[in-house]
């Protein structure tokens, strides 16, 4: 049966720190958790209503393109030729282009249903008629390792302060060292994986960050992006 979609365009309001939902995020039901992440790029509490959710969110913080996040930020009214039916996606993502990411978080293994699959397919020809950005992030990407075990264990520091000496000790010193020995020369460890959450210190992610880490600082005016989405 043929789905057609409201032609119209949705955008979420990006307000600086503040946030109301399209649809009310879902109570605990079923072992299913939910809960709210403590994001740096939204500056507030973002409700997620999986783990899978949850941990998408750290992908977003980490990704430098990323400036705020909405969750559940608008739904879309679509008809199945008998009904009207409504999607709200999971997040939008602000872009430091001014643009806007929407992004649905899945499990691969749902996408293989063919009823879902057909209307994720009819969602993202609509948002390319709206001329809007749509993607699927599913745990295959999400849930990398050790990548995601890195995420998590680095976000804290997102928010720890870095001392005026630190941008001076990194240039100064030997460009290659391990974390540990990092830790040792800016002060102590938490400094050192405060300058690798701030992309100020580099590692290969496809390793697990440990005290024996490679850790490198990229030559003075040298521009490191990182992106996870």
């Amino acid at each position: 049966m043929k789905t057609t979609f409201h032609s119209t365009g949705f955008q979420p309001a990006w307000r600086s720190g503040t946030h109301t939902p399209a649809r009310q995020v879902v109570a605990h039901t079923g072992g299913i958790v939910r809960g709210k992440f403590p994001s740096v790029k939204a500056g507030r509490m973002v409700a997620f209503e999986s783990l899978l959710e949850r941990d998408a969110l750290y992908l977003c913080d980490f990704s430098e393109s990323v400036t705020d996040i909405r969750e559940q930020p608008f739904t879309l009214p679509f008809t199945d030729g008998t009904r009207v039916r409504r999607y709200t996606p999971d997040f939008a993502l602000k872009l430091e282009d001014g643009s806007t990411l929407v992004l649905e978080v899945k499990p691969a293994a749902k996408l293989t249903q063919p009823d879902l699959a057909q209307t994720f397919a009819l969602i993202r020809n609509e948002m390319r008629a709206t001329n809007q950005r749509f993607r699927i992030l599913t745990d295959d990407a999400i849930r990398r390792e050790p990548r995601l075990g890195n995420l998590k264990l680095l976000h804290r520091y997102l928010s720890t302060p870095l001392p005026e000496p630190v941008s001076h000790v990194l240039h100064r010193s030997c460009p290659n060292k391990t974390l540990e020995e990092w830790g040792q020369s800016l002060g102590g460890l938490p400094y050192a994986l405060a300058a690798i959450a701030h992309s100020l210190l580099i590692f290969d992610w496809s390793q697990e960050l440990c005290l024996s880490t490679p850790v490198f600082a990229p030559s003075q005016g040298d521009a490191h992006v990182q992106n996870f989405l």
